[in-house]
């Protein structure tokens, strides 16, 4: 089989095969003269292509070469899961064969026009395209629901993907690979969905990727009341856009009433072109086979074992139970004083804040909200904060003493709101317990410099690929992706629109159900990447830093000059996030486990300073 320029390409064990032949029947209507590659997830040699297939087979014989660990994962995991687990392996052996992109599509899917969406990411540079659920806030009075729904589902859809041949590239395929070799699988409790929550991730880790916001690619059930499709002259329409891929996941041909499993609420009835479309395609099934099929065995039924491989983790780690690695020395602080911003040395005084009655708001303003038990860190971060930026005003809103947390991270959304419409230009919030050791440079530049809204993730690099440091990147996919200490949003139409719906989804749900897609205020942020034009996920290593980033011998801090340093780049913002003054021997509550003392003596320094300002 020879390498092409571009293939698309998806998976299939032996009994879903009628499924890719109508797939590849409609790929090659608007493709003419290109075949798709199919790879049969079936135990090597199981099955020979006919000569009037309308695609290329790869077996799993030709991959096990380079990847003889793919007949241990096929016994462990069932059919469907197997499938799932192997789409970062194809696009990986697509791309190493040669090819300069691999699109690939699941097998349940209807290609109704040219893949030009997605084809032109990849043409304009975009080294990963991806498809989220919803592009905007779900509409209705079930909006919270649905989006709820995404958010155990995961934000992007795993149904196509593109891949362009690029160092990224690799990377991302090698790491989604060793999560899916070992964890691939729908696990509500531990914040897992199959191969598709692990692409929450992909943002924060590797960077910029493209967005397919054309509304015509990818359309299913979780979207198809919001995009309409139309069928005109034999041509799929949503709106004025042509609709390229239509996916019917969960779609039984023997129960053709039903669009989905997966979601009772859509009515075929009232799907319009969509309707007549599935009339199309289960008769394309049952034209190739679709019946016969489900007789076929499985190779690997009665393979499937219960345990992981040595060395896996079998649940999530919870962070209570996290545990450090502790680094190696690092370089003793030249300045006690370490963080204090440059010829400005301030001690801790109680002078009054600026509240919400600044009389003529504009520019840039922070802001920050809390309880009376939190007044001193409070003050600890207005005085870090003008040590560095003097000319920052910093506006506070008190809660209730003793709030919850939920009460507490409901209230940001509303007072960012309330603060760009009473004339701030741009509204950064920071949680009360993060402390100012450097210049906020970088997030003044994103939010001054167009990005509507700017987010920081925990964590900004992949980690490696040990049990406890997969265990922390699905504890992430749990919590939120995305910190929800640190936010920035414009005064531009699409930040006012981040703004209120973050205020509508907190005020629903901001308690702590992982298992529902919810934790505090936090998780919800997963969502705006995919909802809002403009937003910046700012990959800065020293801005949020927290104990998110020691956990499982994570990055080191070190000080050079007076400076705190983290992995050698400069630290401008530390989120003492359950710092407690009862344990101050503790990073954290969370993590009962990582002391202080583990971070050396620039760590102890930084603590040392906060604990003596808030103590």
């Amino acid at each position: 089989m020879r390498a092409e320029p571009r293939i698309v390409c998806t998976i299939a064990s032996k009994r879903y095969l009628p499924l890719v032949r109508v797939t590849a029947r409609s790929f090659a209507r608007w493709h003419p003269g290109e075949r798709m590659v199919v790879l049969l997830a079936d135990r090597p040699g199981s099955a020979e292509p006919t000569p009037d297939e309308p695609f290329d087979l790869l077996t799993l014989d030709e991959l096990c070469d380079a990847r003889p660990e793919l007949l241990e994962v096929a016994g462990r995991y069932d059919e469907l899961q197997f499938s799932y687990a192997l789409t970062p392996v194809l696009i990986a052996h697509l791309l190493e064969r040669g090819s300069d992109q691999v699109v690939f599509i699941k097998q349940e899917s209807l290609v109704t026009g040219p893949l030009d969406p997605v084809f032109a990411l990849l043409d304009g540079g975009d080294w990963l395209a991806l498809t989220p659920h919803m592009l905007s806030p779900v509409p209705g009075d079930d909006a919270v629901e649905r989006e709820l729904n995404i958010l155990q589902g995961g934000v992007y859809n795993g149904g196509i993907i593109g891949a362009r041949n690029d160092s990224r590239t690799e990377a991302f395929l090698s790491w989604w690979w060793a999560r899916l070799r070992l964890h691939c699988r729908w696990d509500l409790e531990a914040g897992l969905h199959w191969e598709q929550r692990w692409l929450d991730l992909v943002p924060s880790l590797f960077g910029d990727i493209g967005v397919v916001r054309n509304p015509g690619c990818n359309v299913g059930h979780w979207n198809v009341t919001e995009r309409p499709v139309e069928l005109r002259d034999d041509i799929a329409w949503v709106g004025e856009e042509r609709a390229s891929l239509v996916r019917f996941s969960g779609f039984d041909a023997q129960s053709p009433q039903r669009l989905t499993r997966y979601n009772e609420r859509v009515e075929v009835s009232d799907l319009g072109g969509v309707e007549l479309l599935l009339a199309q395609y289960r008769q394309a099934l049952l034209d190739e086979g679709f019946e016969a099929a489900l007789l076929e065995s499985y190779a690997f039924d009665g393979d499937v074992a219960e345990t992981l491989p040595q060395g896996a983790p079998a649940e999530t780690q919870h962070i209570e139970h996290a545990v450090l690695n502790p680094p190696a020395p690092l370089e003793q602080p030249t300045e006690q004083a370490l963080g204090v911003g440059p010829d400005r040395p301030r001690t801790l005084r109680r002078r009054a804040f600026r509240h919400l009655r600044c009389r003529f708001p504009r520019g840039t303003v922070v802001c920050t909200n809390y309880d009376d038990k939190f007044e001193s860190r409070g003050l600890a971060l207005r005085d870090s904060l003008h040590s560095w930026h003097p000319e920052l005003p910093l506006v506070v809103e008190h809660v209730p003493y003793a709030s919850s947390t939920e009460l507490t991270g409901a209230l940001k959304a509303p007072l960012i709101a309330r603060l760009l419409r009473s004339g701030w230009d741009q509204v950064i919030y920071l949680d009360a317990d993060t402390f100012v050791t450097g210049p906020l440079d970088n997030l003044l530049e994103s939010i001054r410099g167009g990005a509507s809204v700017v987010l920081t993730p925990h964590l900004k690099t992949p980690s490696g690929d040990s049990a406890d440091e997969i265990g922390l990147e699905m504890l992430l996919c749990a919590v939120g992706t995305l910190n929800a200490g640190a936010v920035a949003v414009s005064s531009a139409p699409q930040g006012l629109a981040f703004a209120d719906w973050w205020a509508a989804r907190t005020a629903a749900r901001s308690d702590v159900d992982v298992a529902a897609g919810v934790a505090y205020d936090q998780r919800w942020l997963d969502l705006a990447p995919a909802f809002f034009d403009q937003l910046e996920v700012l990959r800065d290593p020293g801005l949020n830093v927290g104990y998110w980033n020691w956990l499982h011998g994570g990055s080191q801090l070190s000080a050079h000059d007076g400076q705190l340093l983290i992995d050698g780049e400069q630290v401008s913002l530390m989120h003492f996030s359950g710092f407690d003054l009862d344990r101050p021997d503790l990073v954290s509550h969370y993590t009962p486990d990582l002391h202080i003392s583990d971070l050396g003596p620039a760590g102890e320094a930084i603590f040392e300073r906060y604990r003596s300002m808030v103590g």
